[in-house]
């Protein structure tokens, strides 16, 4: 069969038809539930460092088996550099918005919640818990009608960490005596059952349930729509949730004092509660906690973390925070089934502070354009994975590359190298936008 050439009466003629096709291809390549592999989110960095990042994602801990692309099936990454958040990726199979339990981080979100209500004058964490309702009377044991939030919040309040009991006592559904297994302050016993107790105080105290106290005072003021959490009593030691944006903004806040002022944040939260303690478990001398984050260093190179870890199947997490840095570094791993291992998250972390600080300008590029600066004419712009714009400009430039010969037929050819240049297009852009 012979197909008989199309032709135009001008170059312009043709030039506006090709623009046109290329801006047809990009405006269909926006399916909302595509699948989609490594989505970048936000991208505020160089393509070098990006491409160093990349690399670092899939050799840090290659070695031992113990990379976060060898242990998970997806694995969301958030970087937040003086307090800006300049980076977020999903690497694997999903979207970015992908969302996941924060397992224990989500520790550090109950945390806040308590303290932005002690600034609200509305509880303390050194008076009793019994004081804030009368049910508490009758499930502490004499040795615990002291225990206050404070010595649950740093791990410290002689209860279980699992126990299947603890729910079911705080619901006066059951017997407590397994709950309570040494006297408040006596050793450092790490507890979910403890946080689980605190969300009960919580509702108990304010009438609102978990999943609103997540809504009210960590997603709404930082417009985090992802971030929320279950009616469960478990919710405030394990089931907190969001997209790894949300995350890394959730650390963001902390640290630009978002939730708590500073003086909370430094004076109250980030103090050494815990390693004059023994460990019940292991018999040594604890870490170094404070209220909701465990503590590393000092200064301003101090680190402060949650880790998280769902069991043999479920999600792994981590938040590392140097504070007075404003430097966030937030982990979500989904695993692979079968994989049982933890990845090298904290030796990533590391490798990642020193690619972001041995950059020698990682800024972010400032998003508002000045008064005096004349408003450039509309046009589709489209940026790609290194954040190098691509707009009509560059379309017409090809354009007239292409059309640099004296054929104006469209053949077979011409529509193939079309074709090809719109999808270089498609997997070149990230974001589109008039």
């Amino acid at each position: 069969m012979v197909v008989k050439p199309v032709t135009f009466r001008s170059k312009t003629d043709l030039k506006l038809s090709i623009i046109l096709l290329i801006l047809i291809i990009l405006f269909f390549s926006f399916p909302g539930n595509q699948v989609v592999a490594d989505d970048i989110g936000v991208n505020k960095l160089d393509s070098s460092t990006v491409n160093n990042i990349n690399n670092q994602v899939q050799t840090v801990g290659k070695q031992e088996a113990r990379s976060v692309l060898q242990i998970c099936q997806d694995f969301g990454l958030g970087l937040t550099y003086k307090g800006e958040i300049i980076f977020s990726k999903n690497y694997g199979s999903s979207s970015i918005s992908r969302s996941q339990r924060w397992a224990s981080v989500s520790k550090s979100v109950f945390a806040l919640i308590v303290m932005q209500l002690v600034e609200d004058g509305v509880i303390d964490i050194k008076t009793p818990i019994r004081n804030y309702a009368a049910k508490y009377a009758n499930y502490l044991p004499d040795s615990h009608k002291d225990l206050n939030l404070e010595s649950l919040l740093v791990h410290l309040g002689g209860v279980c960490h699992l126990c299947s009991s603890c729910p079911a006592c705080f619901n006066g559904q059951g017997e407590c005596g397994n709950v309570f297994l040494n006297n408040p302050r006596e050793y450092f016993r790490y507890s979910s059952c403890g946080f689980g107790i605190i969300g009960d105080v919580l509702r108990t105290k304010t009438g609102q349930e978990t999943s609103a106290l997540i809504e009210n005072y960590i997603a709404k003021p930082i417009d985090a729509n992802s971030l929320q959490g279950t009616n469960n009593f478990w919710t405030p030691a394990a089931y907190v949730q969001s997209d790894i944006y949300d995350m890394a903004r959730f650390g963001t806040a902390v640290v630009n004092h978002e939730y708590v002022s500073s003086d909370t944040l430094y004076g109250t939260m980030l103090v050494d509660y815990t390693s004059s303690y023994n460990d019940a478990t292991t018999g040594d001398k604890a870490n170094p906690r404070g209220i909701g984050f465990s503590l590393s260093g000092s200064g301003q190179e101090q680190i402060i973390y949650h880790s998280g870890y769902m069991g043999d199947d479920g999600e792994r997490a981590l938040l590392w925070i140097k504070p007075r840095k404003k430097l966030v570094i937030a982990m979500l791993c989904q695993p692979k089934t079968g994989n049982t291992q933890t990845p090298y998250f904290w030796s990533l972390a590391e490798t990642l502070e020193t690619i972001l600080y041995s950059n020698s300008n990682p800024t972010p590029t400032p998003t508002s354009i000045p008064s005096s600066t004349p408003v450039p004419t509309p046009s589709l712009t489209c940026f790609n994975n290194d954040n190098q714009i691509l707009n009509t400009d560059d379309v017409s430039a090809w354009a007239d590359h292409y059309l640099s010969s004296n054929s104006f037929d469209i053949n077979a050819d011409f529509l193939v190298n079309t074709w090809e240049f719109g999808w270089l297009l498609l997997n070149w852009h990230q974001t589109c936008s008039l």
